[in-house]
């Protein structure tokens, strides 16, 4: 009688345990252990997932093809093959030179004056079934080069990275034979493309400038708080207090921001320029809506708002509500320009421009911010002037990007073929 190892564990946890081991033990002590799933691919290495990218017929053989094989690497492999089933944009199992197929190791062969570099499988070669109609025929969408073996039940990236990494270098004797960068983007990027989903996945190059920004950003506000702390702490609380409500709405308008990204990329890649103005439009829209109404709801509600924030401890409540209130007179109820700044940004980004934005929403907010620090408000010195410089610097920028973006929206549109339809 067989006893299945997958019902065993419906009852029992067996994590961190050998479970060759335990199937030996079982098999000695109460009953056989069906312990094939266990083993099954522990013969087998360096045999991965493989397209056909040309099929030509050997002109010496009837029955053998010349392939050219995608394994994943640099170069594609020549192969020949006499599987009846071979076709272009097949992806199949293939070993590579260095593979073991049980003790078999595979190497260079000559087959009718030509030399094939590896070998197409089939499920019977493979020991996956009796089937030996023809080689493997994988439907499903999984990345070239991706070892079946070492990678079957692993959720583990980095894991089946490195057990890569390994099986690459073991085969071909060669210690830096896949390098570390090398086993990332096969494992990413690569894998993207082969599924399809390329779209859906970002490369650093491409989202290190949001985040350069995003530090700069968090510097120039390092400085202007420092401006701020110098009229003491009741100031301090009461600017806290209303940059917390405000939060609030930029997360709104943030979601706006996200729309107009994705959307416009979306139709960047449907080759719809009309759609990509209209998004845009749409978006400027109810990110101006969205401002508007949230800034004044909050300086309309400012005080209740505020004084859950600012407690009456010392009696200075009062003082701590004012400064908040005059913090969001000149940044909540024109808010909506921060949002028309991001939306602008959004745009650039999603027509795949990153480090434009980047530059002009560093030289547009922070820069202006700091510079009028260090002039306007060195001269007056009054907490006014320093708010000020917020919307100016959101509408100086906004205009900027807008400004950027009809530019290099003009140049994309001219890649695309004349629209018919919207």
């Amino acid at each position: 009688m067989y006893i299945s190892m997958n019902w065993i564990q419906e009852f029992v946890d067996l994590s961190g345990i050998d479970l060759m081991a335990l199937i030996h033990q079982f098999s000695l002590s109460t009953a056989e252990v069906e312990n094939e799933i266990f083993l099954k691919g522990s013969d087998l290495s360096g045999v991965v997932v493989a397209e056909i990218k040309s099929v030509e017929e050997h002109p010496e053989s009837k029955k053998l093809h010349l392939l050219k094989v995608d394994c994943g690497e640099a170069e594609l492999v020549d192969v020949v093959c006499g599987a009846p089933n071979v076709r272009v944009g097949m992806k199949t199992a293939f070993a590579k030179l260095g593979a073991q197929i049980g003790d078999i190791t595979i190497a260079p062969r000559k087959l009718a004056g030509y030399t094939s570099h590896g070998m197409c499988c089939s499920e019977k070669e493979l020991g996956l079934s009796d089937n030996n109609d023809g080689i493997m025929d994988i439907q499903e969408d999984v990345a070239l080069g991706t070892d079946g073996a070492l990678e079957a039940g692993n959720l583990d990236l980095f894991e089946v990275m490195r057990a890569a990494a390994m099986s690459v270098r073991a085969a071909k004797n060669d210690p830096a034979a896949l390098p570390a960068s090398a086993a990332l983007m096969m494992a990413t990027v690569c894998g993207a493309r082969a599924q399809g989903r390329a779209d859906e996945c970002g490369m650093i190059k491409v989202g290190l400038p949001a985040g350069i920004q995003g530090s700069l950003f968090s510097l120039s506000n390092v400085i202007i708080q420092s401006s701020v702390n110098s009229f003491g702490s009741v100031v301090v609380a009461g600017n806290s207090a209303a940059a917390n409500i405000e939060g609030f709405a930029y997360t709104a308008m943030n979601a706006v921001y996200q729309a107009c990204i994705t959307f416009v990329s979306q139709n960047l890649g449907a080759q719809k320029p009309k759609r990509i103005l209209k998004v845009m439009g749409i978006c400027l829209v109810v990110v101006s809506v969205v401002g508007l109404t949230l800034g004044n709801l909050m300086y309309l509600f400012g005080e209740p708002l505020l004084s859950i924030y600012c407690s009456d401890s010392e009696g200075l409540q009062a003082e701590m509500i004012r400064v908040g209130l005059t913090r969001m007179s000149f940044l909540a109820v024109p808010y909506f320009l921060c949002g028309l700044m991001e939306i602008g940004c959004g745009g650039m980004r999603g027509l795949g421009w990153s480090w434009v934005p980047t530059t002009v929403s560093l030289l547009g907010a922070c820069g202006v911010r700091i510079v009028w620090i260090f002039t306007i408000f060195r001269q007056v010195g009054t907490l006014e002037s320093l708010y000020v410089s917020y919307p100016i610097s959101w509408g100086v920028t906004f205009a900027v990007h807008m400004l950027c973006f009809f530019l290099v929206f003009r140049g994309v549109k001219k890649q695309f073929p004349e629209e018919t339809a919207a």
